[in-house]
């Protein structure tokens, strides 16, 4: 199959037809499941452009990317998504949400709760 695929890649290059190939494949692949449709390149620049607003703050654009993903998924109406699926997307959405916006705070309510859980746990390892 690999074969095949990319012989029909060569031919596209080969006439000027690469960017039509892609577009088709990526078409064909981009509703049949989350994984798929978030690697489509629309999806995935509308992920990477809340990635880039948040360019400051590792944690928060991390946060803003998941939420922006899981919106983009929930609300795509021609993507096929099982009901077990779709429970836990609502369900993360809703915990990612939750999530407090500043990273100094989520780092020191982690630290406090591991510090007394785990005797072996650091956070000065991690620079925290």
């Amino acid at each position: 199959m690999l074969y095949y695929d990319t012989e029909l890649m060569n031919t596209a290059l080969k006439k000027g037809k690469e960017k039509e190939l892609r577009d088709l494949l990526v078409e064909s692949d981009k509703y049949r499941d989350p994984q798929a449709y978030v690697l489509a390149p629309d999806v995935a620049w509308q992920i990477a452009l809340t990635i880039a607003e948040h360019r400051e703050k590792r944690y928060l654009r991390t946060v803003e990317a998941g939420i922006t993903a899981a919106r983009l998924i929930s609300s795509e109406e021609r993507l096929w998504k099982d009901p077990a699926e779709t429970r836990q997307l609502k369900r993360m959405l809703q915990e990612l949400e939750k999530l407090p916006k500043d990273e100094d705070d989520i780092i020191d309510k982690a630290v406090a709760k591991y510090r007394d859980k785990i005797p072996a746990f650091k956070p000065e390892r991690y620079s925290l």
